[in-house]
């Protein structure tokens, strides 16, 4: 009888050690789909942060885009950045011709004035560089001067950005 009671006894310790073991990983399912779902509702959160984040930002940007159209629309200048006047010696082959002109860049709207003048140097740059490239001949006629604004309209846009610069004007212009 003795052995009986003493199996009796081991059996009930294996069973109790299996439902030992069968609740520890019952809880520990449960606390990785607890943390699970915390973490992938924290990811949500974060994923509808930036979501609207980017809707303001585009709004924001939609509002810009539409206050400058109707500001073209109505012909309203921006913003006006003078620079300094550019003497530049042109390329010519037979003799010494130079060039005097003074230029100034409409902006489009005053807060984009700290970006512009970070960039000045490099403006001028290459302002100097395109002015100093070309002849007499091409800069007499009406059309030739349009050229060169468009020029150097595209030249300040790829610097400070597509919309920064609307419009580059000569207020002076003068040839020798």
């Amino acid at each position: 009888m003795s052995e009986e009671n003493e199996e009796l006894e081991e059996s009930k310790g294996k069973g109790s050690n299996v439902k030992i073991f069968v609740v520890v990983g019952v809880l520990f399912l449960l606390s990785n789909i607890v943390w699970g779902g915390i973490f992938f509702m924290k990811g949500n959160g974060e994923v509808e942060a930036a979501e609207k984040a980017d809707a303001a930002k585009n709004a924001a940007e939609a509002t810009i885009a539409e206050q400058e159209a109707q500001a073209r629309a109505l012909n309203i200048p921006g913003p006006i950045v003078a620079l300094e006047p550019f003497v530049v010696n042109l390329d010519e082959p037979a003799g010494a011709h130079y060039l005097r002109v003074t230029i100034k860049v409409e902006i489009d709207r005053e807060e984009n004035r700290p970006h512009i003048d970070e960039r000045m140097v490099m403006l001028r740059d290459r302002f100097i560089t395109i002015l100093s490239s070309k002849r007499m001949a091409q800069l007499r006629t009406q059309e030739d001067k349009k050229k060169l604004r468009e020029e150097l309209l595209a030249v300040a846009q790829d610097l400070t950005g597509e919309r920064a610069v609307r419009a580059v004007y000569f207020t002076e212009f003068l040839t020798q």
